[in-house]
């Protein structure tokens, strides 16, 4: 019986360090004793005591030709024996399985993956016309069907608001190549924290291997694409020579859209703002005095804010139905991203048309309802007064099938849900972007 030194050495490199950990063996504690840690240079040493009587029983059957059974090769030789179980990092002994845990154990290629925080984002200072031409890519895939995508599976832990959630959101773009898990958290009273209220990672695939490529914060990333849908379609169903924007929500997700929409649609020349917490309007209205030329207005209530707007954009948690149907203009265009809390039912189902960004994601978040309940204590719907009939989603407009605005008097509404797609067609640009900067730190993932 060839005792574990002359097993090691039979193999080759007797210098190597091997720690091999026992899974399969009732002699588990003996069987991994057998095996000592090696310094390199020094010789492996025999087991003594009651290492070597289990290592005896273990070993009974011993082979050297059927030592290592490896997928695709079920024998060793002196030369290549080490080499394959440095490279499978795993070994059968007998009737006991062994995972190699060297450190020096190699693969054959190196994975790494790139790491990109929210700075190093802002860094890479894409505009409006960067991120709209990534999601219009995604939208047109969308209409086409050429894509993967399922409704957000989503936690909620409620115990500072029953509107907290964390979803994750995998997609699949087939055309661009692309796909991804973006896994959000939304936490209204963060703010209260001094945190923002979107946090969350992007996790950026290879499609061939599906090796992680990047891992990426999110939070700005939302922020990016999010504005960049709604502008999309205001700019395709606003009524032309649309001039006031009233912006209702002057977080960071306002922000974003009172730069996106702005961007998109130059005919603006007055901005409207309105936010239950004063200093975030005016945080916001300094903010965007640096880009817009415009008039920009606080507004003290949500009737001066809303009424007559000839674009009505909404970020807000959507804990209010702040708009009135008598304020929702004939020919206005509202997007709202917190469902169809911000509307009354009134003044949602007067809408000519309704459009939505994924039917399947609008009708699935109808079922569910809101993490809340009304006054009267039945659930919040999503959609006041249910889900009104659907015309279009963003993508068909944006792909030329279906019209947008075909007249100066309809009122539409579009409400999107939120589209792990276009988060996944944004994380490629941001990803490939980086790489070209040299911006990120790149981590070895295996």
């Amino acid at each position: 019986m060839p005792s574990v030194a002359a097993v090691l050495t039979l193999l080759g490199k007797p210098e190597q360090a091997l720690q091999l950990l026992w899974v399969e063996s009732d002699d588990h504690r003996a069987l991994h004793q057998s095996f000592p840690r090696l310094r390199s240079g020094q010789a492996p040493r025999a087991p003594s005591g009651c290492a070597r009587r289990a290592s005896r029983r273990a070993l009974s059957s011993f082979r050297l030709p059927t030592l290592c059974r490896s997928k695709g090769r079920a024998s060793l030789t002196r030369e290549s024996g080490l080499n394959m179980i440095m490279r499978k990092r795993k070994l059968d002994i007998g009737n006991s399985r062994y995972i190699c845990l060297d450190p020096e154990a190699k693969m054959a290629t190196a994975v790494e993956m790139l790491f990109l925080s929210r700075d190093d984002i802002v860094s890479l200072n894409l505009g409006p016309q960067d991120v709209v031409g990534a999601v219009e890519k995604a939208l047109v895939e969308h209409s086409n069907g050429t894509y993967e995508m399922h409704p957000k599976i989503g936690v909620h832990p409620t115990q500072t608001d029953p509107g907290n959630f964390i979803h994750a959101m995998p997609a699949y773009l087939k055309g661009m190549k692309a796909c991804g898990l973006k896994w959000v958290a939304g936490f209204s009273n963060n703010y209260q924290r001094d945190l923002p209220n979107v946090t969350g990672i992007m996790v950026y695939n290879d499609v061939d291997t599906g090796i992680p490529l990047a891992v990426m914060d999110c939070s700005y990333l939302t922020g990016l694409r999010t504005a960049a849908v709604s502008a999309i379609i205001a700019r395709l169903c606003a009524r032309s020579g649309s001039r006031v924007l009233a912006l209702a929500g002057c977080g960071f997700q306002g922000t974003m859209h009172l730069r996106f929409i702005t961007a998109l649609i130059p005919s603006i020349v007055a901005v409207r703002l309105r936010d239950v917490r004063a200093p975030a309007a005016a945080a916001l209205a300094e903010e965007g005095r640096r880009y817009f030329c415009g008039e920009i207005t606080i507004c003290g209530s949500n009737e001066e804010c809303l009424r007559n707007a000839d674009i009505i954009s909404t970020c807000t948690d959507g804990e209010d139905r702040i708009i009135e149907k008598e304020w929702f203009k004939e020919g206005a265009f509202g997007v709202g991203i917190e469902g169809g809390c911000a509307y009354t039912a009134a003044a949602l189902h007067q809408a000519d048309k309704f459009i939505v960004d994924d039917i399947p994601l609008a009708e699935y978040f109808d079922q569910i309802g809101r993490n809340r309940v009304t006054a009267d204590g039945r659930p919040d719907p999503e959609f006041p007064g249910g889900l009104p009939r659907i015309y279009s989603t963003i993508g068909e407009i944006v792909a030329g099938k279906k019209p947008g605005r075909e007249s100066d008097r309809e009122r539409i509404v579009a409400i999107p849900i939120g589209m792990g797609i276009c988060d996944v067609a944004l994380g490629a640009v941001l990803y490939e972007t980086a790489r070209q900067k040299n911006v990120g730190r790149v981590l070895r993932l295996m």
